[in-house]
């Protein structure tokens, strides 16, 4: 059992700053410490307003940051920061713009690869300064020191851990905090064609049912859920680590979001959608809709929920899972 007087290690940037109009103090600091060469990694957008970082001597912008960057993305990202030889890199975005950053900071040069990298600290070292400037909350991807790729194999997340990639600074662009007493908005939906929905409502019904049951499995064992998840794609383990440490790998990261999978509001069901969530959504953005059903559908949503949760549940109570054992949920 873990002591209540175990030691602890909080890590973070050496320099924060967090506030508004403090976006030009990254060319500043670039000016105070000599920088000369800076490569800036963000998507389209807001490569269109790089000058708004105010940076001195030559810089190169990769603008070809997408939404879950796979590892070609990050190839062609590398493939610049060699030619740029940047002395300060700076993540301009969200946090696939920050992942990426964090790799063109310790990768090119270094006489390793992504594979070499993949796991728990094997970065030999930051080969460049580190800024992160995020453009949205809640990423956390700005003060953290992981970074995250999508590999192509399996479509799955490829986690590089390691202190050297911590950023040098870094500097929130503009957060809001949420009011008190404004419920929880958005997230993240299944999406179709409404034709679909029609011509295709068993294979709709079948997909969302894998989405509840899964989360069924995850509430009820968290570690359950890890071990199916590693007899999938074993493959993401960290090289040479343990069933232990692999396991405790992916709870690192599902543990902080699996209280979300919980249906927020009472005698909801596992994916039910609230339109009061799009109206005061839009409202925040100074729209109104009054017809919400050319938004969502809920139609499908008794079917989706039409099997036997106690059984997902007792089978996640019993899974032995990774590296041996039975992984389909039933019910």
């Amino acid at each position: 059992m873990p002591s209540a007087f175990a030691s602890i290690e909080l890590v973070r940037p050496p320099r924060v700053l967090f506030g508004g109009g403090l976006i030009a103090s990254v060319g500043a600091w670039a000016r105070e410490n000599g920088i000369a060469r800076t490569l800036v990694v963000a998507d389209a957008f807001n490569a269109a307003r790089v000058g708004l970082l105010d940076l001195p001597g030559a810089v190169t912008v990769f603008d070809r940051v997408r939404p879950e960057p796979d590892t070609a993305n990050l190839d062609d990202l590398l493939a610049v920061a060699d030619a740029a030889e940047p002395q300060l890199v700076v993540g301009f975005g969200g946090g696939s713009a920050m992942d990426l950053a964090k790799l063109a900071a310790v990768l090119p040069g270094s006489g390793q690869t992504l594979a070499d990298v993949a796991g728990a600290e094997r970065v030999r070292a930051k080969r460049a300064a580190l800024a992160q400037v995020p453009t949205t909350a809640g990423t956390g991807s700005e003060a953290g020191t992981r970074a995250l790729v999508t590999g192509p194999a399996t479509a799955s997340k490829i986690a590089v851990q390691s202190l050297h990639i911590s950023p040098t600074r870094w500097l929130p662009f503009k957060i809001l905090t949420r009011p008190q007493g404004l419920p929880m908005i958005g997230g993240q939906f299944l999406m179709a064609l409404r034709d679909k929905l029609k011509t295709d409502r068993a294979l709709m019904v079948g997909f969302g049912r894998s989405a509840a049951k899964s989360s069924t499995f995850l509430l009820a064992n968290l570690t359950a859920g890890a071990k199916a998840f590693l007899k999938l794609y074993p493959e993401t383990a960290p090289r040479g680590s343990s069933e232990e440490e692999a396991v405790k790998a992916v709870l690192v990261a599902v543990s902080r979001r699996i209280k979300l999978y919980q249906p927020p509001y009472p005698g909801y069901k596992m994916g039910q959608i609230n339109p009061d969530e799009f109206t005061i959504e839009m409202a925040l953005n100074g729209m109104e809709a009054k017809d919400l059903s050319r938004f969502y559908t809920n139609d499908l949503i008794a079917d989706i929920n039409a099997f036997d949760a106690e059984a997902v549940k007792a089978q996640a109570m019993s899974y032995n899972g990774w590296p041996a054992g039975d992984g389909a949920a039933g019910g």
